[in-house]
């Protein structure tokens, strides 16, 4: 991962939507993957998600919004899950790829219910992707505290300190 990593999120509500509004704010060009048709229809067209913090607008001319898990997963690096636990296997279903040579970070609370598994087991051992290609985003905030740029503290940790430290910097509010 670096500075020129092209950098996505996956998920579409409160938690994803913050995490997009900041991101924005720190790279040029962000990929978005959004499973429900109307939420991806309403960003392009209103420049707000209508669902979750609709009050957060969007320069959407720096957002590539996807509808295929696949192709997004193709053109973006450095992946930011943002679902719920209970729900990852559901968003993960039409994946039909591989995570070489990318980059996964977690934003998801919590662990996946059925197997007690971490997010990055889940990821290592579904899809193979190696504990040092893996990262977590977490803290004691709140999505509203976060898209309204109030002091809020994040920790994002992995196995390669560079890795965590240029991705940190995405997620700052200046």
């Amino acid at each position: 991962m670096n500075e020129k990593s092209r950098v996505g999120v996956i998920g579409s509500g409160s938690w994803a939507t913050a995490l997009v509004k900041v991101l924005l704010n720190n790279i040029n060009g962000l990929n978005w993957y959004i499973r429900e048709p109307e939420i991806r229809e309403h960003v392009t067209k209103f420049k707000h998600n209508p669902s979750y913090l609709s009050s957060v607008m969007f320069e959407t001319e720096k957002l590539n919004i996807f509808d295929d898990i696949n192709e997004f997963v193709e053109k973006t690096d450095v992946l930011l899950f943002v679902v719920p636990s209970a729900f990852l296997g559901l968003w993960m279903e039409p994946f039909k790829g591989d995570f070489k040579n990318k980059f996964v970070l977690s934003a998801i609370k919590g662990i996946i219910p059925i197997s007690n598994l971490t997010i990055a087991e889940y990821f290592n051992r579904h899809y193979n992707v190696p504990f040092d290609q893996l990262g977590v985003v977490s803290g004691p905030c709140h999505a509203e505290e976060v898209a309204l740029e109030r002091l809020s503290y994040l920790t994002v940790a992995c196995k390669n300190t560079e890795h965590a430290e240029v991705f940190a910097k995405n997620l700052e509010c200046r």
